[in-house]
């Protein structure tokens, strides 16, 4: 059974949500604008830092603009093949969009496990919604309709969703 991924947006006709916004003046707010060298003469004097996975964590959380909000944390292990899985960790944040058009910004600090790093990820930008709370659980269904998750209905995400949701009513 495959859950529709359109009920938080399908009561709300005339809003917009725009998938993989650009986000210039936040990405150098948290420091992410920043290059390896790419002259190999260079790299000599270049040292990769090294953290452990909380310090990671709480380095580009440390980053994250006063007047965003952190929304959740969904942390589950998705198995992949016998013997193998994927360790997901997301924390969302709502922040005001970058981009004049548009209201609201939706980004997670996502635990990439095959690099073993955390990496931001600008996924979606609303307009026309009822409210900040409304407006997250808009995102967060055509990102994760997105990501063709709307084919598992026990995916996490969706009861995230839902409790978003219901504690805006």
């Amino acid at each position: 059974m495959s859950r529709d991924p359109r009920i938080v947006r399908s009561m709300f006709p005339q809003a917009v949500v725009s998938l993989d916004p650009k986000c210039d003046q936040i990405w150098k707010l948290m420091g992410l604008d920043q290059k390896e060298p790419e002259d190999t003469d260079d790299l000599d004097d270049y040292e990769e830092p090294c953290y452990g996975r909380a310090e990671q964590f709480e380095k580009l959380v440390s980053k994250v603009p006063k007047d965003h909000v952190r929304v959740s944390t969904m942390g589950m292990e998705i198995p992949h093949s016998p013997g193998l899985t994927w360790d997901i960790e997301m924390t969302w944040f709502l922040a005001p969009a970058e981009n004049p058009e548009m209201e609201w910004l939706l980004y997670c600090i996502n635990w990439d496990d095959n690099w073993e790093v955390y990496e931001v990820l600008f996924v979606a930008e609303c307009k026309g919604f009822s409210s900040p709370a409304i407006s997250t659980a808009a995102m967060l269904e055509a990102t994760f309709e997105n990501w063709n998750m709307h084919m598992d209905p026990e995916y996490p995400g969706w009861e995230l969703v839902d409790q978003i949701v219901q504690s805006a009513k």
